[in-house]
């Protein structure tokens, strides 16, 4: 069954071998590759590489702050108060310290009788007194009463106007009905001031107030700088050059009005010498320790006596 497939494989193996005998590949020599030797690489310039962010070796427990990259521990808080105070005392927490602010007295009850008046501020009640009867008004009707508050009292009748007995030429006023002359206004001043002199006329009257001198003629030479107040011209000085900054450049200057003045170099900032124990602040690059918060005070006073608080120091009040 396989005697056919097997006899024609030997046929094709025999036949590509006369053919690979008969015609051999040209250029059959070996050839040698080439092989760069290693030479050193470029360097590429680049920019500086940024120092790594610092790292946290603070334990968990401490809260730590991490400003430019900088880990530091800022104190671990203090853990809020417990109440401890009896649910029937109400008690006041600020800044997590707990301290009783005293119960507060029941409201008065009121004992007065319906017939008394009263009033009852902040819980106490009093008698306020009652009211008197308004009074019964028994001025006679011809005569102008007021009542103020309740009480009646004659005002007095009014007396009748003043009839206007003075000449129609005489100017009166009346007030509150009584009628007197105020007197005939004079007539107004007529100008016979000369046209060239300059006047003013307040309440009629014509006055002379001088001629206004002519206005100052600026002689002052061109190269002095003048100012003209109200036509006066005056010389004001001349600005002087502004500086010319001969500082040298690792001095740091500051240069006001064109005047030029060294500052002085900042002083460097700095450095924190303080114990990891003791806060500390840092103004102005100068770190100085605040001292530790002192403990809030417990509140050691009887339950009968009201006490405050105020920044975690209890005292009887």
């Amino acid at each position: 069954m396989f005697t056919p497939r097997i006899s024609a494989l030997a046929v094709l193996a025999a036949f590509l071998v006369s053919q690979s005998l008969a015609h051999p590949l040209a250029n059959a020599a070996p050839q040698h590759l080439e092989v760069r030797s290693p030479a050193p690489l470029e360097v590429i310039p680049a920019y500086v590489k940024r120092a790594p962010l610092d790292v946290n070796t603070t334990p968990a427990e401490v809260p730590t702050k991490g400003i430019n990259g900088v880990i530091t521990p800022i104190g671990k808080r203090e853990p809020l108060d417990v109440n401890t105070t009896p649910a029937e005392v109400p008690t006041k927490g600020i800044n997590g310290v707990i301290t009783p602010i005293g119960k507060r007295e029941p409201l008065d009850v009121n004992t007065t009788p319906a017939e008394v008046p009263t009033k009852g501020v902040n819980g106490v009640i009093t008698p306020i007194g009652k009211r008197e009867p308004l009074d019964v008004n028994t001025t006679p009707a011809e005569v102008p009463t007021k009542g103020v508050n309740g009480v009646i009292t004659p005002i007095g009748k009014r007396e009748p106007l003043d009839v206007n007995t003075t000449p129609a030429e005489v100017p009166t006023k009346g007030e509150n009905g009584v009628i007197t002359p105020i007197g005939k206004r004079a007539p107004l001043d007529v100008n016979t001031m000369p046209e060239e002199t300059p006047t003013k006329g307040e309440n009629g009257v014509i006055t002379a107030i001088g001629k206004r001198s002519p206005l100052d003629v600026n002689t002052t030479p061109a190269e002095v700088a003048t100012k003209g107040e109200n036509g006066v011209i005056t010389p004001i000085g001349k600005r002087e050059p502004l500086d010319v900054n001969n500082t040298p450049a690792e001095v740091p200057t500051k240069g006001v009005n064109g005047v030029i003045t060294p500052i002085g170099k900042r002083e460097p900032l700095d450095v924190n010498t303080t114990p990891a124990e003791v806060p500390t602040k840092g103004v102005n690059g100068v770190i100085t320790p605040i001292g530790k918060r002192q403990p809030l005070d417990v509140n050691n006073t009887p339950a009968e006596v009201p006490t405050k608080g105020v920044n975690g120091v209890i005292t009887p009040l």
